[in-house]
């Protein structure tokens, strides 16, 4: 259990980090004249869609992992867990 919390933890970080740049991004996009965007911001999006690609890249791979099991057999992984304690094993 404590390795699907931590993946779960990992997948939250990797969608609130692309989420941070995607609010970056529009921000300094806004702090921009209007006439398009200027050549200093090219290599900084440039960057910050690099970025994203890697941890989206990440997070599905993470999500088809942690979703992969049926809802069903992680409620009665979860129920066997409540009932006698966590397990000292790595699942």
């Amino acid at each position: 259990m404590r390795r699907l919390a931590e993946e779960l933890e990992e997948l939250g970080e990797c969608l609130g980090d692309d989420h941070d740049l995607t609010v970056l991004h529009d921000a300094l996009k806004n702090l921009c004249p209007r006439d398009g965007e200027p050549k200093g911001l090219k290599p900084l999006s440039a960057l910050i869609e690099l970025r994203q690609r890697e941890l989206r890249s990440k997070a599905f791979a993470l999500g088809a992992r942690l979703y992969a099991e049926k809802p069903s057999n992680l409620c009665r992984r979860l129920e066997i867990i409540g009932s006698n304690g966590a397990p000292n094993h790595e699942e």
